[in-house]
C-alpha cells in the first residue's frame, strides 16, 4: 500500500531508506533460505542457482539514483545541499558561479579507499566507452583524496570540478556544441578542464545506497548528449529546479524537452521543484497564492500533473534543518519535497526490484510451495487410511477390496474405450489425414505447375489457377466435413455411460478448422483476383508463373502445414485424458493393494508408518511455513511507522514535532523556533 502524507508524517529520506534497507536485508536472507531449502531437498540445479544469483545480484544492485538538473541560477546546488546533506550542519556542496561545468555523480564507494574526488579530464569527450567502461579504469582518472573532518578542505577539492583551461578556438570547438557561447581572447577559448565528476562521501544516505546526480545545463548537455542519455537511462527519478521568482523560462523549456526525450524511454518518478520561494516576498498569504498559480502554470507548461510541482526554499530548508527548527523547515516546503521523492522513489524503486527477484524466481518459490503442498495433502491423506485401517481393519479392508475392484473395473473400461477410440479414428482419420498430407498438396501443385507450362495464353493461366485453388479450396472443406465426423464419433465414444468411473471424461477441445477453412477461402478469393488481373495480362508467363507460386501458393502450402499439424495435435490429444484416467487408477489400485497387505500382514508395520508420516507431516509443515515466510518477505510492502516503536513524544510551543538530533534532545527544544 502506497505511503500517505498522514502515515509518515515527520519521516525523512534517511527513515524511507531505512525501511528500504531492511526490507532489502530481509529479502537477501529469504533468497538465501530458498537456495538452503533448494538443495536440501536435493532440488539445485545450474538452472536453479543461475536465478538464485540473478535475484541476489538485483538486491545488491538496488541502488536509488535521484538526478537533480535544471538552468543556471536556478538553485539546484543548494537543493541538493539542503534535501540530502544537511545533516552535515553545513554545505557539502559549494555553491559555483560558473555556468558550464561537469555532471557530479555523488555516492559511496568503500573500494575507493575512502572519501575522495575523481575526475574524468574533457580529453575523453571523444571517447566512445561508456561511462562504465570508463569507471572500471581508475588510471584514466585524477583522484583527489578528501577528509570529511575538514569542510573548508572538502570546498575547496571541490571547487577543482568548475575549473576551467583556455584552448585554442579550434581545439575548444572540437569538444563544444556548434554555436556554444564562450569568451573568446586572443584566439583561446574557455572550456571546463572536466568531462565528468565522481564524488564518494561516507554520508548516511550514500551508505544505504542512494545515488546523486547534479546534472549541467544545455550548454553541457550539447556538447556531451551521449553522456547524459547514459545517465538518464539509469535514473529512477528526476528532480527539475525552476526559479520561482523567474517562471519558466525557455531554457527551462528547452532543459525540460532534452530530459523528456530520455525519460520517456524508462519507467521513473519526475518531480518539479520551485525554488528560491524566498525571493517572493515576505506576505504569507500573498506568496502563498502566487506560489499555487506559478505551480498550476508550471504544470500545465510542463505537461506535469499538479501533484507533480513543490515549491521549496533550499536556502531556508538547509538553515532550518541545520538549527533544527522543524517550522521554518515546514514553510520551506523541503520536509514536503523530501516526502514525495521520497515516497515515490522508494516506493517505485523496491516495485521494480520485487518484479525482478519475482521474474528470477517467482517460478522456483511457487513450484516449491505447490510441490510440498501437494506432498502434504497425500500424507495427510495416507495419515487418514493408516488411521481408519488401524480402527477399522475388517470394515477398511472390505471398503479397500471394492475400491479396488472399481478401479479395476474402471481401469478396464478405459482401456476399452481407448481400444474402440483407435479402431475407429483409424478407419475415418486416414482420409483426412491423406488429404492434408504434404504429399497431397505437392502433387495438386506439381500437377498445377505443369498445367501452367503448357498453358497458352492469359485466359489458360487464369484457368489453371482457378483450378488449383478450388480443389485446395474443397480439401480444406472436405477435411472439416471429416473432422466434424471426427468429432462427433469422439464426442460419442466420451459420452457412453462410464459408471466404474465416477466422472465422465471429458474430450479434448475440436480442433479449429474452421479459421483455416476461412483463411483459404480469402486465398481463394485472391487467387480469383490474381487470375483476372491486368497484371497476368501484361506479364511474362514464366514472371507471372513465379509470382503466382511465391504470392499464392507459398501461402497456402504454409496454411496446409500448420493445419496438418493442428490436426495431428488434437488426434494424439484425443488420447490424452483416458490415457491419464488409467494412469491415475492404475497408481490408486497399487496404492490401495499395498494398504491392503499392511493390514493383513503387518499391522504393526502400518503403525510404525503411521508415526513417521506424523512425522513427515510436521517436517513439511515447517518447510511450507519457511517458504511461506520467504515470500511474504520478497512481497512485504513495509512501512515507516514499523521501524519506530514507542518512544515519548516532545513538542513544541507551535504543537509541531521535534525531530530527534543524534546529539542532542533537551527541554529547551520548545524554544528553538522562537
Amino acid at each position: 500500500m502506497p505511503f500517505g502524507r498522514d502515515s509518515t508524517q515527520g519521516a525523512t529520506m534517511q527513515d524511507h531508506l531505512a525501511v528500504h534497507e531492511k526490507w532489502r536485508a530481509r529479502a537477501v536472507r529469504a533468497v538465501h533460505d530458498l537456495r538452503g531449502w533448494l538443495r536440501g531437498a536435493g532440488a539445485g540445479t545450474a538452472d536453479t542457482d543461475a536465478r538464485l544469483h540473478r535475484a541476489l545480484a538485483a538486491l545488491a544492485a538496488d541502488r536509488l539514483t535521484v538526478a537533480v538538473a535544471g538552468a543556471e541560477q536556478r538553485g539546484k546546488t543548494e537543493l541538493i545541499n539542503a534535501l540530502f546533506f544537511a545533516e552535515l550542519g553545513r554545505r557539502l556542496l559549494p555553491l559555483k558561479a560558473a555556468t558550464d561545468y561537469c555532471p557530479l555523480e555523488i555516492q559511496w564507494q568503500p573500494g575507493d579507499g575512502g572519501a575522495c574526488l575523481r575526475l574524468l579530464p574533457i580529453d575523453y569527450l571523444s571517447s566512445a566507452e561508456s561511462l562504465a567502461t570508463l569507471k572500471a579504469a581508475p588510471e584514466r582518472w585524477v583522484r583527489l583524496p578528501l577528509d570529511p573532518q575538514e569542510p573548508e578542505q572538502v570546498s575547496a577539492t571541490l571547487a577543482e570540478m568548475y575549473r576551467t583551461k583556455p584552448l585554442s578556438v579550434p581545439q575548444a570547438q572540437r569538444l563544444g556544441p556548434r554555436g556554444e557561447p564562450a569568451a573568446v581572447s586572443s584566439g583561446t577559448r574557455e572550456v571546463p578542464c572536466w568531462r565528468y565528476a565522481l564524488l564518494s562521501f561516507p554520508h548516511p544516505l550514500l551508505k544505504k545506497g542512494l545515488v546523486v546526480l547534479e546534472l549541467p545545463g544545455l550548454v553541457a548537455i550539447q556538447r556531451d548528449p551521449r553522456l547524459h542519455r547514459e545517465l538518464l537511462e539509469r535514473t529512477d527519478a528526476l528532480l527539475l529546479t525552476i526559479a520561482a521568482d523567474r517562471g519558466v523560462e525557455a531554457a527551462d523549456l528547452g532543459l525540460w524537452r532534452c530530459h523528456q526525450r530520455v525519460a520517456e524511454r524508462r519507467p521513473g518518478v519526475t518531480l518539479v521543484a520551485l525554488t528560491r520561494t524566498d525571493r517572493l516576498g515576505a506576505d504569507d498569504s500573498l506568496r502563498s497564492a502566487k506560489l499555487e498559480r506559478l505551480a498550476q502554470r508550471t504544470s500545465d507548461a510542463l505537461g506535469l500533473d499538479r501533484s507533480q510541482v513543490q515549491a521549496v526554499s533550499a536556502q531556508d530548508g538547509l538553515t532550518a534543518k541545520i538549527a533544527d527548527k522543524p517550522a521554518r523547515l515546514r514553510a520551506s516546503g523541503i520536509d514536503a519535497l523530501e516526502l514525495a521523492l521520497a515516497d515515490r522513489l522508494i516506493s517505485a524503486r523496491r516495485r521494480i526490484c520485487r518484479a525482478a527477484i519475482h521474474d528470477s524466481i517467482g517460478v522456483l518459490l511457487q513450484q516449491a510451495v505447490t510441490g510440498l503442498s501437494a506432498r502434504s495433502g497425500d500424507t495427510e491423506t495416507r495419515i487418514e487410511d493408516l488411521l481408519a485401517l488401524d480402527r477399522r481393519s475388517t470394515e477398511l479392508m472390505t471398503g479397500y477390496l471394492e475400491l479396488t475392484r472399481r478401479d479395476e473395473g474402471a481401469y478396464a473400461q478405459c482401456v476399452r474405450l481407448d481400444q474402440r477410440l483407435q479402431r475407429a479414428l483409424r478407419e475415418r482419420a486416414e482420409r483426412c489425414r491423406r488429404l492434408l498430407s504434404a504429399e497431397a498438396f505437392e502433387h495438386l501443385a506439381a500437377r498445377a505447375r505443369a498445367r501452367l507450362g503448357r498453358s497458352w495464353g492469359t485466359l489458360g493461366l487464369g484457368r489453371t489457377m482457378r483450378a488449383m485453388f478450388d480443389e485446395l479450396r474443397y480439401m480444406v472443406a472436405q477435411a472439416d466435413t471429416d473432422t466434424r465426423a471426427i468429432v462427433r464419433l469422439v464426442e460419442a465414444g466420451y459420452a457412453e455411460p462410464q459408471p466404474e468411473l465416477g466422472s465422465a471424461l471429458q474430450p479434448p477441445r475440436s480442433p479449429q478448422i474452421a479459421k483455416y477453412r476461412l483463411e483459404m477461402d480469402l486465398l481463394h478469393a485472391e487467387a480469383l483476383r490474381f487470375a483476372r488481373s491486368g497484371e497476368l495480362l501484361f506479364t511474362a508467363r514464366h514472371s507471372a508463373i513465379r509470382c503466382f507460386e511465391r504470392r499464392l501458393v507459398q501461402r497456402a502450402r504454409v496454411l496446409f502445414e500448420h493445419l496438418r499439424e493442428d490436426w495431428e495435435d488434437w488426434l494424439r490429444a484425443v488420447h490424452a485424458p483416458i490415457l491419464a484416467e488409467v494412469e491415475q487408477r492404475r497408481a490408486s489400485t497399487e496404492r490401495r493393494l499395498a494398504l491392503l497387505q499392511l493390514v493383513k500382514a503387518r499391522r504393526e508395520e502400518a503403525r510404525a508408518e503411521r508415526a513417521a508420516l506424523l512425522r513427515e507431516r510436521v517436517e513439511l509443515a515447517k518447510q511450507l511455513t519457511l517458504l511461506r515466510n520467504i515470500r511474504n518477505a520478497l512481497d512485504d510492502e513495509p512501512s515507516v511507522q514499523s521501524m519506530h516503536g514507542p518512544r515519548p513524544y516532545l513538542v513544541t510551543s507551535d504543537g509541531a514535532p521535534v525531530r530527534r538530533c543524534a546529539a542532542r534532545v533537551n527541554t529547551a527544544a520548545s524554544n528553538r523556533d522562537k
